[in-house]
C-alpha cells in the first residue's frame, strides 16, 4: 500500500532499527493500521471488514511483542522488564479500545485512539526502546535469527 492522504502513518516516519526482523514487523504493523484507518474514514465501510482487521492487528501486535520479549529474555537484555512491561500495558490499552469499538462501532473514538495515543506510543517506542533493544540484540544474536 503506498502512502496516501488516508494513511495514518508513513513507513518513512518510523526509524529503522538494527534488526531486519523488527523492521519488517513494524512495516507490517503500519500496513495493517493504515488499512484500518482508511476503512474507519469511509461512511460505507462494513463493521465485519473493520472487525476482521482489528483482529489481525491485535494478533499481529501480540505476536510482535511476544517475539521481542522472547529475544530479550533469551539474550539477557538488561532492560527487559521495562520494555516487556510497556508491551503489556500497550496491549491491554489497545485491546480495551478494540473491544470498545466492537461493542459500540464508534469509528471516531477508535480513530482518535489510533491517531493520538497509539500513534504517539508507536513512534516513541520504536525510536527509543526498540532502537536500543535492536542494537543490543544485533551484537549477540546469530545471523539466521536476525532476518
Amino acid at each position: 500500500m503506498s502512502h496516501s492522504n488516508s494513511d495514518l502513518l508513513s513507513k518513512q516516519d518510523i526509524p529503522l532499527v538494527s534488526l531486519n526482523i523488527m523492521n519488517r514487523t513494524h512495516q507490517e504493523e503500519i500496513d495493517i493500521i493504515n488499512n484500518i484507518y482508511a476503512l474507519l474514514q469511509q461512511d460505507d465501510s462494513s463493521t465485519e471488514q473493520i472487525s476482521a482487521l482489528l483482529d489481525q492487528w491485535s494478533e499481529h501486535t501480540r505476536e510482535h511483542f511476544e517475539r521481542e520479549n522472547r529475544f530479550m529474555q533469551q539474550y539477557h537484555f538488561p532492560a527487559y522488564p521495562v520494555h516487556a512491561n510497556e508491551h503489556q500495558q500497550t496491549l491491554e490499552i489497545m485491546l480495551q479500545n478494540l473491544d470498545r469499538w466492537k461493542q459500540d462501532h464508534n469509528n471516531a473514538a477508535l480513530k482518535h485512539y489510533m491517531a493520538s495515543e497509539w500513534l504517539n506510543w508507536f513512534k516513541a517506542h520504536v525510536a527509543s526502546m526498540d532502537m536500543v533493544t535492536a542494537q543490543f540484540l544485533d551484537q549477540v544474536m546469530p545471523e539466521n535469527e536476525k532476518q
